[in-house]
């Protein structure tokens, strides 16, 4: 069996793959996020709305810990903004 790290990193891998359809091996269907039911369906949309506003999306991993069965991790977000994303467009050059 991996070890939770690694098992973290390989999710981590498939999201800067932009492979979002492939997370139901690292997501439960009943995920929630920030304390509020979402699902597996929701959460995917949610990443496939990011990386539509920034098609080379990145979640560079800075730090992961792990413990028993808890994950903390710190990431340094990266993307150039292409598209539309909660309502922004990208302002055209002048």
């Amino acid at each position: 069996m991996d070890s939770l790290e690694a098992w973290y990193r390989r999710y981590n891998r498939r999201c800067n793959a932009h492979e979002f359809k492939a997370l139901g091996e690292f997501v439960a269907e009943d995920v929630v996020v920030n304390g509020a039911p979402q699902g597996l369906a929701d959460y995917v949309a949610g990443l496939e709305e990011v990386v539509r506003g920034f098609p080379d999306y990145r979640w560079e991993l800075e730090h992961l810990l792990t413990r028993d069965a808890l994950i903390a991790a710190q990431f340094t977000d990266t993307g150039t903004h292409h598209g539309p994303f909660l309502g922004v467009r990208r302002r055209a050059a002048p």
